[in-house]
């Protein structure tokens, strides 16, 4: 549901799922990519329940892996819950406190009001000069780990 609905993707450059074997090799991929540690993932559950939500990851990690991307998406049952704001300070706090990461980025279109409202309550800063190549629809924030900052 996630990579197959219009008003989800709406935001994200990226070709809809229409078949479930499509959804099947990206699940393999993924899961290959964790086992190579190339990137980290969870599934976003409802504590009541343990049902699915939603997932957020950390990926595209950098050469000397001090920067890593978040990347996260909730179903639409679920917005504005707060239910993403706890799942993001969760990964946050791992990527600074468990894997030492210096900085964590997140790519988000320019238009998302809704993300960009979720990185800025977690203290991201927009960085304006900064253009994502080949998106320039997006704007790029940044959460520096404390401990690494001047």
């Amino acid at each position: 549901m996630l990579r197959s609905d219009t008003d989800l993707n709406k935001y994200i450059a990226r070709t809809l799922m229409t078949d479930p074997t499509e959804a099947l090799a990206w699940i393999t991929h993924i899961n290959t990519s964790v086992d190579k540690g190339e990137n980290v993932n969870w599934a976003i559950t409802l504590k009541d329940t343990g049902a699915f939500a939603g997932l957020i990851c950390l990926w595209n990690f950098s050469d000397d892996t001090t920067v890593a991307e978040t990347g996260y998406q909730l179903l639409a049952t679920h917005h504005g819950q707060g239910i993403m704001a706890e799942a993001l300070h969760g990964v946050i706090n791992y990527g600074f406190d468990i894997i030492n990461l210096k900085s964590i980025e997140a790519f988000t279109h320019k238009n998302n009001a809704a993300s960009i409202k979720l990185l800025e309550k977690q203290n991201f800063t927009h960085h304006k000069t900064r253009i994502d190549e080949g998106f320039p629809h997006n704007a790029i924030f940044i959460l520096q780990n404390k401990k690494d900052r001047p």
